[in-house]
């Protein structure tokens, strides 16, 4: 009988012993699981940051995108006015030109053209003017 009860306790301790390393390994592998999830967490996080800084800066570019449009678009539509203008001006230098040159001119309607003339380049000038501004106040540097 007590060679079965040597062997029960050697097998009780190795069931024992078995048991505890089971629990060791157990709570490491909890422990790195853990430590695994608190990662991912933290990833998880710095994650959303960057696609919330990702997607801030396609606002901005989205933004900054139609604005350059609209300044283009309004350039556009500035210097096909300033082609209408300028048409404008030489049809009035070519009148003036010709009040002026005929044998007999009369001098208010040739004043009267000359003034027109000015008028028109004073206005070609501002034209300009503003062409030169919405250019200026276009980014020069690609935004993001």
């Amino acid at each position: 009988m007590r060679r079965g009860l040597v062997i029960a306790l050697i097998v009780a301790g190795v069931v024992f012993v078995a048991a505890a390393v089971f629990m060791v390994v157990s709570i490491n592998d909890r422990d790195d699981a853990s430590a695994d999830h608190r990662a991912a967490v933290q990833q998880l996080a710095s994650q959303r940051v960057a696609l919330q800084d990702a997607r801030d800066q396609l606002v901005a570019a989205r933004s900054a995108a139609a604005a350059n449009l609209n300044a283009f678009t309004q350039v556009l539509g500035l210097e096909r006015q300033l082609a209408e203008t300028m048409n404008q001006g030489v049809g009035a230098d070519q009148t003036a030109q010709s009040l002026g040159s005929s044998e007999a001119p009369d001098v208010a309607p040739s004043n009267a053209a000359i003034a027109q003339s000015n008028a028109l380049a004073d206005q070609y000038n501002a034209t300009i003017d503003r062409i030169r501004a919405l250019i200026q106040a276009i980014p020069k540097q690609a935004v993001g």
